[in-house]
């Protein structure tokens, strides 16, 4: 539940400001509704499919059928040379990706239509959908590295892409999925680890990732969890919902990052002051 509030609170974000976001499944959602269905004796032939990868303001080419202001992007590659021919395998196409942001000439204000259709969508997989299974992460990242990797020459000075990873377990392939993180920190991109888990080997696993790779990641804790650390080292702090989701969204600073590792000084706690009430520290 806490997760999924999280992902219907950015979709909902994203279908209102026209901000391209797609959300990745680790398993197929599918796979447990179906047997569930077979158990209880239904007939699984009627259940209607649901995506694995699903989209607001981006969805598949073919899927989208109003003309509009599209840019191709997001085309999943061969997987990567390394990989071995088993997990290969599992890789599927998962086609040209379209953004949909209306006509160029702002005449087109259908997106916004299509945007909420895309999250009636994501509302109805994540309603279905029950987290369960592995946590096949490193074929997902190498997907993710594919899909920027061939869009990032168009991005403007400074653009880049917040991935967020929303996971309870280790990775199944660890080495590939560091090494796959590894190369994606080489692109234009901002890493976000939302931890949701309590499992002692899952947290120290991700709380140590950003040492293993040597690389600068944003690792955060559940609400309850962050909110407790900020106000041990910043007790007049008071660290609130939208704080979290602004941090879960990509919104960095090294001011929120450093809350709850030390107390603030004097010049920090102006620079935060004037953050939060959106004026410029003299």
């Amino acid at each position: 539940e806490e997760l999924s509030a999280c992902v219907l609170y950015h979709a909902e974000v994203a279908a209102s400001i026209g901000a391209p976001t797609i959300f990745r499944l680790l398993n197929d959602p599918n796979v447990f509704i179906k047997e569930e269905m077979r158990q209880a004796g239904e007939d699984d032939s009627l259940f209607q499919i649901l995506p694995q990868v699903a989209g607001v303001c981006a969805r598949r080419r073919d899927a989208t059928a109003t003309s509009g202001r599209f840019r191709n992007m997001l085309p999943l590659s061969k997987a990567p040379n390394d990989e071995d021919e088993e997990e290969a395998s599992k890789r599927i196409w998962e086609g040209i990706w379209q953004i949909d942001l209306g006509s160029s000439d702002g005449t087109d204000l259908g997106w916004r239509d299509r945007a909420e259709e895309d999250l009636r969508v994501l509302e109805s997989v994540l309603f279905e959908t029950i987290p369960c299974y592995t946590t096949p992460l490193a074929g997902h990242i190498w997907a993710v590295f594919e899909q920027i990797k061939g869009i990032c020459s168009t991005f403007s000075p400074g653009q880049r892409v917040a991935i967020v990873i929303a996971s309870d377990g280790v990775p199944n392939q660890p080495q590939s999925f560091l090494d796959a993180m590894a190369e994606l920190q080489k692109l234009p991109v901002y890493l976000i680890v939302r931890l949701c888990t309590n499992d002692e080997a899952s947290f120290q696993f991700w709380t140590t990732l950003d040492l293993d790779l040597d690389i600068a990641i944003e690792i955060l804790d559940d609400f309850e969890a962050e909110a407790e650390a900020a106000f041990t080292m910043n007790p007049w702090c008071n660290y609130c919902m939208p704080l979290q989701r602004a941090r879960e969204w990509g919104f960095r600073t090294k001011l929120l990052e450093s809350l709850r590792e030390r107390p603030l000084t004097h010049d920090e706690l102006r620079d935060y002051c004037a953050l939060i009430f959106g004026v410029k520290p003299d």
